[in-house]
């Protein structure tokens, strides 16, 4: 639980940061959309997905050095 409330927390910091960040995080850990599915969803390329999803996954590792899960999560 608390692990979850830490997730919680830094996803609700990278939201405040930046919205578009935190969505990519969410559909793409959360909801299991592939990058490419990302990217024709927003209108960009696959290539600005990934490129958005490590500046996300910098931010919430920075915010939480524990979470090894979605650093290991690349696609």
């Amino acid at each position: 639980l608390d692990e979850l409330i830490e997730i919680d927390a830094a996803l609700r910091q990278l939201e405040a940061a930046d919205p578009e960040l935190a969505e990519i995080v969410e559909w793409h850990f959360f909801a299991g959309l592939s990058f490419v599915e990302i990217a024709a969803a927003r209108g960009v390329t696959e290539r600005t997905v990934r490129r958005h999803w490590d500046m996300a996954r910098a931010f919430l590792l920075d915010a939480m050095p524990g979470l090894p899960d979605l650093a290991d999560k690349t696609g």
